[in-house]
């Protein structure tokens, strides 16, 4: 069967006299599982071969593992099962299946879901199972899952490819599973989620898992469960093109932050209050405290380019070395705090189903000015950042203050110490790599050897 081998110590074989072959094995097995099978077929020349098969015993849990795939599910012991299939048609098979999970432990660790063994879980499902030329197609008319933390019933008819499942169509209402409480429609491309609790805790929202192409998704929960907190009526509206999510629609409150995304057109409206809470509670980035994100970007489907603005925010624990060269101000030192100050910052960005990119994005600070050019990678989340930093140390404050002076010193940059940095890596763990020479190398001097050019990326070796 397919990459599996059924094998038997006994088997009775039956030949009638209208031409149907039969096999009785009482006690096969199946990598360590032990069932009962019957299986028989029309064996006549130019005829449907009318098969039917009948299992009834155990088999290993690791089979869903592998069947499944280990990112999305562990799986030990056994599970009971009795199916019966038939063959109605050529290369369409009705089927009912039975499975008992009681004596199995499960992990769903991307949607929440754990039980260990001994605790109940059954399946009942019917349906057809169709071969198709280009996808096979499995229609469930009745499936029911029950038992520890689960409840869930509804209806299916779902191509069999991870390219086009979303292009059928499903219905689960009044679901459970775990944490999560929710109604579930897929229709037209569209999957819809309404409920009242979504447990997010153990997703992996920065994974790499490939997105359907095409797939719309609206959702409307009233708790996201994140891994460092909770959002409030949430609503998201999106597409999925080419790894990326296409956000129409975004809304939620919690943690003293209000989050409002909202396409009008070609142009999206981007309101944040507090971006530093929401990203923490999403577990997207713990280093942001603070701050409010706002202003318009434009553009058709993925492709957006504008300006947007974040106000007064602080960056944890940001690396040593930017720490030393922003010689910290003096009202830290006094506070004994562990965070960078910033006052303001513009960030004029283009963003792609590929990249996000900064274009001389600009951050003014009580300690520090930065300026970033580069660009993030939006499925793998890889960073390649050229920027450089003015420490705020009183010479370069009063440097930069001075008309005739300022200009002839410092050119396009923000002080006459100024360090050339870039970054790479992941946010979580950056490479950051200064190029020391530059901190003595006037802004002015860095302008001419760039060729005039103000805003040419830096490239420090």
């Amino acid at each position: 069967v397919q990459d599996y081998t059924i094998a038997a110590p006994q088997a009775f074989i039956t030949l009638t006299a209208s031409k149907t072959l039969a096999v009785h094995a009482p006690a096969a097995t199946l990598e360590g599982g032990k069932f009962n099978l019957r299986w028989q077929q029309n064996i006549q020349p130019k005829e449907p071969t009318q098969a039917a098969i009948t299992a009834i015993g155990s088999l290993p849990a690791k089979l869903l593992q592998t069947a499944v795939g280990a990112q999305t599910i562990s799986a030990t012991g056994a599970l009971g099962v009795a199916l019966q299939a038939s063959e109605t048609a050529p290369k369409l098979w009705a089927f009912t299946l039975n499975a008992n999970a009681k004596g199995a432990g499960l992990a769903a660790t991307p949607i929440g879901y754990a039980k260990a063994a001994g605790e109940p879980l059954t399946l009942s499902a019917a349906g057809t199972f169709t071969e198709g030329k280009a996808a096979p197609t499995l229609t469930l008319s009745r499936a029911v899952l029950q038992g520890h933390n689960a409840a869930i019933s509804g209806t299916a008819t779902l191509p069999l490819t991870a390219e086009a499942w979303f292009k059928g169509k499903a219905s689960f209402p009044n679901s459970s599973l775990g944490a999560h409480r929710f109604n579930a429609n897929l229709n037209k491309q569209t999957l819809t989620l309404q409920g009242a609790t979504l447990d997010l805790r153990t997703s992996s929202l920065n994974g790499d898992a490939k997105l359907p192409n095409g797939l719309n998704l609206n959702t409307r929960i009233g708790t996201v469960l994140f891994p460092n907190g909770i959002l409030r009526n949430v609503v998201l509206e999106a597409t999925a093109r080419n790894d990326v999510w296409d956000i129409k629609t975004l809304r939620g409150t919690g943690a003293g932050g209000v989050m409002n995304i909202r396409r009008n057109g070609p142009v999206l409206d981007v309101n944040i209050k507090n971006l530093g809470a929401i990203l923490t509670t999403t577990g997207f980035y713990k280093g942001l405290k603070d701050g409010d994100l706002f202003g318009q970007l434009r553009g058709t489907g993925s492709t957006l380019n504008g300006e947007l603005k974040l106000s007064e925010f602080e960056i944890r624990n940001p690396p040593v070395m930017l720490k030393i060269l922003g010689l910290l101000s003096l009202e830290q030192l006094v506070a004994g705090t562990d965070t960078t100050k910033f006052n303001s910052g513009k960030i004029p960005l283009s963003l792609d189903t590929n990249n996000l990119t900064l274009n001389n994005a600009h951050f003014t600070g009580p300690s520090m000015d930065i300026r970033l050019n580069g660009n993030y990678g939006r499925a793998g989340g890889l960073m390649n950042i050229q920027g450089n930093l003015a420490p705020a140390i009183p010479f370069n404050r009063l440097v930069s203050k001075v008309p005739l002076l300022g200009t002839l010193l410092t050119g396009s940059q923000d002080g006459v110490v100024v360090a050339d940095f870039r970054i790479k890596g992941t946010t979580t763990k950056p490479d950051i790599n200064v190029q020391p020479l530059s901190i003595l190398t006037p802004g002015l001097l860095k302008d001419l050897f760039r060729g005039g050019n103000p805003n040419a990326n830096n490239n420090p070796r």
